[in-house]
């Protein structure tokens, strides 16, 4: 008798129940919340160590420069004219262009040497807004083109998140293009001025405080051997972010409550970082485009990451803006123009370059004595550099 084999059936599989899934996706969760922070945290290392490869890079462009010129650039230059006036020239951002691998871009916009800013503005925006990385902390929330309207055209401009310290000067960039001589406390030399529309003299007719004079100015260019505070003791230049998230606001002690939104119950005006192919800044219709250009500079006069950013430029006497040795920012009409504090992307402080080419974390929190004697070259202040390095 023949036995037949029983066929074997394959074992059935059974899928996953709702509640493992559940599980398992609520496992998948909590992995992907605990390594998020990590990645985050990881990529902002990498910016930051990129932004400070960008300080270094402008330290060896600004050595260079003085291993060649036997001095620093000037923070702008001028020309006079023959009609009683000078006029802008160049700046220390254009200058450094061939210390920086960018000659092929500074070739293109002067190649006769003459260092005009007629000729940055005339080689057209395939050039100014071209994007530098070296010139931008990657971490900036700042726009890729930035509209400045100093040019009879409307025009973008690439950006640039570093500024050069002018010291712990107010340094107020105070034009009044009215035809009116205004006051204005500030590190420029008197003696350079810009002509109105209408014809008149206008431009900066105070003096800087010499005490609080930084490595960078109008008209002065200062040696390495001249910084007798010690280069090493000297900030150079830092991090002058900007971006939605910097509000300006009118007055020495100015704070939430007077900023443009709150004071004009209009939209909300903040600081945008100038183009690096011009130290000029201007916006000729702020409550459309939404912002103010600062400048090339900023001061350690005011505290590092403070925000909202005071708007030197339009504070008056009355909002409480006078200094120290009793100089006050005068009101200028159709100024629209910041200068303030360095302001850093990322939190708890800034990346400062000083003139010995080292690169720096300060604290937001520094002692305000410590701080202005960071931003001058002859303050004669001493303090203990390995005390406030983070």
């Amino acid at each position: 008798m023949c036995k037949h084999a029983r066929a074997m059936r394959p074992a059935s599989r059974r899928g996953f129940t709702l509640i493992e899934l559940l599980v398992v996706m609520a496992i998948i969760s909590i992995l992907i919340a605990l390594l998020l922070p990590a990645v985050q945290q990881a990529r902002e290392a990498a910016r930051r160590t990129q932004c400070r490869n960008n300080l270094k890079q402008y330290g060896i462009a600004i050595h260079s420069f003085h291993d060649l010129y036997s001095k620093l650039p000037y923070y702008d230059r001028s020309q006079p004219a023959g009609d009683g006036y000078h006029y802008a020239q160049t700046w220390v951002g254009i200058d450094l262009l061939p210390f920086i691998e960018a000659n092929n871009i500074f070739k293109t916009a002067d190649d006769d040497g003459t260092f005009l800013y007629s000729d940055w503005y005339n080689v057209g925006p395939e050039i100014t807004n071209t994007q530098l990385a070296f010139a931008r902390c990657p971490s900036s929330a700042q726009a890729d083109a930035i509209q400045i309207n100093i040019l009879p055209e409307v025009r973008l401009w690439a950006p640039m998140t570093y500024a050069f310290s002018s010291g712990a000067n107010l340094a107020p960039w105070c034009t009044d293009f009215s035809g009116n001589d205004e006051d204005a406390p500030s590190s420029y030399k008197a003696d350079w001025n810009s002509t109105a529309e209408s014809g008149s003299k206008s431009g900066y007719i105070n003096p800087p405080n010499e005490a609080l004079l930084g490595p960078f100015m109008r008209t002065r260019a200062f040696r390495l051997g001249q910084i007798k505070d010690g280069t090493s003791n000297t900030i150079c230049m830092g991090e002058a972010t900007g971006g939605p998230e910097w509000p300006i606001c009118h007055g020495r002690d100015c704070d939430d409550s007077q900023t443009y939104a709150n004071l004009n119950g209009t939209s909300d005006v903040y600081l945008a970082d100038f183009g690096w192919a011009t130290a000029e800044p201007g916006a000729t219709d702020t409550e459309a485009i939404g912002y103010i250009t600062s400048s090339g500079i900023a001061s350690t006069f005011w505290e590092f990451n403070r925000n909202p950013v005071i708007d030197n430029m339009m504070a008056t006497a009355a909002a409480g803006a006078s200094r120290d040795n009793g100089d006050v920012i005068r009101d200028c009409d159709n100024v629209e123009h910041v200068v303030g504090n360095f302001r850093s992307p990322h939190p708890g402080g800034c990346f400062f370059l000083l003139c010995d080419g080292s690169v720096q974390w300060f604290g937001e929190t520094m002692d305000e004595s410590i701080r202005i004697a960071l931003g001058t070259v002859n303050g004669g202040e001493t303090f203990n550099m390995g005390s406030i390095v983070d």
